[in-house]
């Protein structure tokens, strides 16, 4: 009358509904324009971390480089005054940029100013032989 486990006659389930597939075989190129965004955003994030504040207006910059030289001695006073003028004149006229740092190079003849690229011409002198 009672039959063991292992002789338990055998019964069909029947028919099992299908397995969906998963997420990611489904929507595979929502996921891909996902991780482009979030790797879009990481780079902008690292680009506006690394930017820093923004600069002070060169005019502005001027303003607060002759007013730091005014508590100076009058020779670093001076020296200070006149590379403020000059980073003021490379940022406002990229002409100038050049001329201004570099003793060879001369300024242009069509930009006036009273800054001297370097030491006048006839304060250097030819070897002596």
């Amino acid at each position: 009358m009672f039959l063991a486990l292992e002789e338990a006659p055998f019964v069909l389930q029947g028919p099992k509904p299908t397995i969906p597939p998963a997420a990611w075989e489904s929507y595979w190129a929502l996921g891909l324009i996902a991780l482009g965004l979030i790797a879009l955003g990481v780079v902008a994030l690292r680009q506006f971390l690394r930017k820093g504040p923004p600069s002070l207006a060169p005019l502005a910059q001027l303003d607060v480089a002759l007013r730091l030289a005014e508590a100076e001695p009058a020779p670093a006073a001076i020296a200070k005054a006149t590379r403020a003028l000059r980073v003021y004149l490379a940022a406002t006229d990229a002409r100038a940029a050049v001329s201004l740092f570099n003793r060879r190079a001369g300024l242009s003849s069509s930009w006036p100013t009273g800054l001297p690229a370097g030491p006048p011409a006839t304060a250097r002198r030819a070897p002596e032989r």
